[in-house]
C-alpha cells in the first residue's frame, strides 16, 4: 500500500515550489530520499472539490510520497514540517486523500 499526502495550498504554484525547494535543500535526505515531494501545480475542479469538502479553498496541490517504507512513523512529522514552512492556515494535508493531518 503507498502512503501519499495529498497537499492543496491556498497560496500560487509559485511560491510553493519556492518553498518546497528550500525544504528539500534544508534536508533532502528526509524530503528527497525517505519521501519525494513532487512540484506544486494548479489545482484544477477535482482537487478544489476535494478540499472544499474540508471547508479549503485550493489554488494548488502538490503530492509528497513515501519512499522509504522504514520511515513510515514520520508521516505526521512530515505534515508538520510543510505545515510550518508553508502556513498552517494555508495548506490543507490529507494522507491518502482522506484523512485530515
Amino acid at each position: 500500500m503507498s502512503v501519499d499526502l495529498s497537499c492543496y495550498s491556498s497560496d500560487s504554484v509559485e511560491n510553493i515550489n519556492k518553498i518546497l525547494a528550500s525544504l528539500r535543500a534544508q534536508d533532502p535526505e528526509l524530503f528527497d530520499s525517505q519521501y519525494l515531494v513532487y512540484d506544486a501545480r494548479v489545482a484544477n475542479t477535482i482537487h478544489k472539490d476535494i478540499a472544499a469538502e474540508y471547508q479549503f479553498n485550493a489554488n494548488s496541490t502538490f503530492l509528497v510520497s513515501l519512499n522509504d517504507k522504514n520511515t513510515a512513523n514520520t508521516v505526521r512529522f512530515v505534515a508538520d514540517r510543510l505545515k510550518q514552512a508553508l502556513g498552517r492556515d494555508r495548506l490543507l494535508v490529507l494522507l491518502t486523500n482522506e484523512t485530515v493531518i
